[in-house]
């Protein structure tokens, strides 16, 4: 596969019976629906993140969109890097109780170590509100939508050669 030819995945991961925990899946479907470039493809992973791997193929980017408790306030959306991440001495955590950076190093040794050139990794994390059940957004999160979708399409229009801007 040509550098040229490699795809940016998106995966929307969540639990949509869980209120805000589902943002990442109601985000994916929302992108799936817009108009993006070539070699983007959207998937909604649901609660298996994992899952994505059946669809890897070197990309050259992941952006994964996830609800993530950091202490913000309910609705704030923030990215982050592969290396943010690892670097971070943090208690964040994904709301499926799994540590994010865990979760993303099992993701690069399993499915990315043979690749043989790099992949940016990037999460798009939205603070959840509530995660009691129900299957819709609380009004916070709800709001949050438009903006990332912006980030994604950010991400998106990103290339390697022109240097991403820094986390916030």
């Amino acid at each position: 596969m040509h550098e040229t030819d490699r795809q940016i995945l998106i995966a929307g991961v969540g639990n949509t019976l869980l209120s805000d925990e589902g943002v990442g899946v109601h985000a994916a479907r929302r992108l799936s629906r817009e108009k993006v470039r070539d070699g983007v493809k959207v998937v909604d992973c649901g609660t298996d993140l994992l899952s994505l791997s059946a669809h890897i193929d070197c990309p050259e980017k992941i952006i994964i969109i996830d609800a993530v408790r950091s202490g913000q306030p309910p609705g704030a959306v923030s990215r982050f890097s592969y290396d943010d991440l690892v670097n971070m001495k943090s208690n964040m955590r994904s709301a499926h109780q799994i540590s994010i950076v865990d979760i993303l190093k099992l993701f690069k040794h399993l499915y990315l170590s043979s690749c043989g050139s790099d992949c940016d990794i990037v999460v798009i994390a939205v603070e959840p509100k509530t995660l009691e059940f129900g299957e819709q957004l609380s009004p916070e999160v709800s709001s949050s939508l438009a903006r990332v979708i912006n980030e994604v399409m950010e991400e998106i229009r990103c290339k390697r050669i022109i240097p991403c801007r820094p986390a916030p």
